[in-house]
């Protein structure tokens, strides 16, 4: 009788709090437009060289810590609008925010920021990273 209490117990428990996915990738080489809530790390063009895909974060988009927004290998990621707890850039990524709020912006590798807008609480840029600031 234990046994089946506690069967039923942990079913009870994943129905009323689904599993934690972890990863979401993007790779294709297409436009993502982003105006929702994400609940995973999103990672965009991670280990796929010269795909250049672009992802749009409008207005409505959230990502909340511990999951963080990630541009690899000369991904796009333009920040319209929207929340970002924590954005990454690295490998010849380029960040665009030109709006929204970012917590923590970190510019690694060789990656590229331009900062025309919006708000950032703290910023990161090292290696050969190159900043371009005239806003925000």
């Amino acid at each position: 009788m234990r046994g089946k209490s506690f069967i039923v117990l942990t079913a009870l428990f994943l129905c009323a709090c689904p599993a934690y996915a972890g990863i979401i990738h993007l790779r294709d080489g297409q436009t993502h437009n982003i105006d929702y809530r994400i609940i995973d790390n999103i990672y965009v063009d991670y280990e796929t060289p010269n795909k250049y895909t672009k992802v749009n974060w409008l207005a409505g988009g959230k990502i909340y810590y511990p999951d963080k927004l990630s541009g690899y290998e000369r991904s796009r990621i333009n920040v319209l609008g929207g929340v970002i707890e924590q954005l990454y850039s690295y490998d010849s990524s380029r960040v665009s925010i030109s709006g929204g709020s970012i917590n923590s912006l970190n510019c690694l590798g060789s990656s590229w920021a331009s900062i025309s807008g919006g708000s950032i609480r703290y910023f990161q840029s090292s290696a050969y990273s190159q900043a371009t600031i005239s806003g925000g």
